[in-house]
């Protein structure tokens, strides 16, 4: 059976109101601050020179593990709470099993909010916008 890999990406940098409370908290979580020796292994944040964000990483996900405690933590939620009140994140992520399937999801996180939706969804939405029959 192959793996499955995938890769995500910021597709639009983001503010936050306080970026020390922001990557205290996002490291705090295992979150690898800016030391991309590890994107391999999850979710590496970087701080751009315009002082807005980028998170990224190979077959690394919005969603951390924490096997001390037996729980799942979201971290979309956690950015949409930090981001500035006057900004928004764009992520995407997008893999496939060899040639078998592909999928995938678009996230965009505003002050308070997230929506995420698949590229399965994407693509019915776009069906009917051309108005096509299936």
């Amino acid at each position: 059976m192959a793996n499955f890999e995938f890769a995500t990406v910021t597709d639009h940098t983001f503010k936050v109101k306080d970026p020390e409370a922001f990557e205290k908290e996002l490291i705090g979580l295992g979150v690898s601050n800016g030391d991309w020796s590890k994107c391999y292994e999850g979710l590496v944040l970087e701080r751009q020179e315009d002082g807005t964000y980028w998170l990224g990483g190979y077959n690394a996900d919005f969603t951390i593990w924490r096997d001390g405690i037996d729980q799942e933590i979201d971290l979309l939620p956690i950015i949409a709470k930090h981001i500035a009140d006057d900004d928004y994140a764009v992520f995407m992520s997008a893999g496939s099993e060899k040639l078998r399937y592909v999928s995938g999801f678009v996230a965009v996180v505003a002050k308070g909010k997230v929506e995420v939706q698949g590229i399965e969804w994407i693509a019915q939405f776009l069906l009917k916008k051309l108005k096509v029959k299936v």
